[in-house]
């Protein structure tokens, strides 16, 4: 265990080395930790949403807008996903406008994304729709819960990184 220790603290000491001297090592290095630090922030707030309640809430609002100042170029503008709900949860009305723990915006050639989206949303023909609710802070709500497949997307930010680092410094 004592070697171990040493062994790590050794590596990172040339890290920090490589870090300072520009090195692309020490660069990639702090990446992969960041794209680590990243992803599983990302999985852990993944996780405790698709354990959350639900309730079935009303649908106002839910469509994609132009998202900041108007561009005189059409292709520079941005789009977002913009949405009104309401929903009770123990006799509280609360409204919320998320639809997914992850905000997507994207340019006027890739509003399509944002579109996906939007229509992932399971809405009924009579406006009503499944609201997943924080347990410990109603107010905080989404209208879509990560899938299996946010999950593998969340994995591969720190997989893909961690594997080319290990294949061009380590191996």
């Amino acid at each position: 265990m004592k070697l171990m220790i040493e062994v790590t603290f050794s590596y990172l000491e040339s890290i920090f080395v490589l870090t300072k001297a520009g090195d692309i090592q020490g660069i990639a290095f702090w990446a992969v930790a960041y794209s680590w630090l990243i992803a599983w922030g990302t999985l852990h707030i993944y996780w405790r949403v698709r354990h959350w309640p639900s309730v079935i809430g009303r649908i106002e609002q839910l469509e994609v807008r132009a998202f900041g100042a108007a561009e005189w170029v059409q292709s520079e503008q941005d789009y977002i996903a913009d949405s009104c709900y309401l929903y009770e949860v123990k006799g509280v009305e609360y409204s919320g406008s998320r639809i997914a723990p992850w905000q997507l915006s994207a340019s006027h050639n890739l509003r399509g994304i944002v579109q996906g989206q939007v229509s992932a949303v399971p809405v009924q023909p009579d406006g009503k729709v499944r609201v997943y609710y924080s347990p410990k802070r109603p107010n905080k709500s989404y209208l879509v819960r990560p899938g299996w497949l946010s999950l593998l997307i969340a994995h591969l930010i720190y997989i893909v990184p961690t594997y080319w680092y290990l294949q061009r410094f380590v191996f």
